[in-house]
């Protein structure tokens, strides 16, 4: 299965976690993030795979 731009989105998204910290995060500002970043974390939330 070949990946979407939506898929590379959100993955582009995920490498942007600290793998060494649980407790770190990022935010993504809707009003000032790209509309594909703010997307992508949209489609995760809803997958479960992050929160907030």
């Amino acid at each position: 299965m070949p990946f979407s731009a939506d898929h590379i989105a959100e993955l582009n998204l995920l490498t942007q976690f600290r793998a060494s910290s649980l407790q770190e995060g990022i935010k993504v500002h809707s009003q000032e993030a790209d509309p594909t970043l703010v997307a992508a974390a949209e489609r995760l939330y809803g997958k479960g795979l992050i929160t907030h």
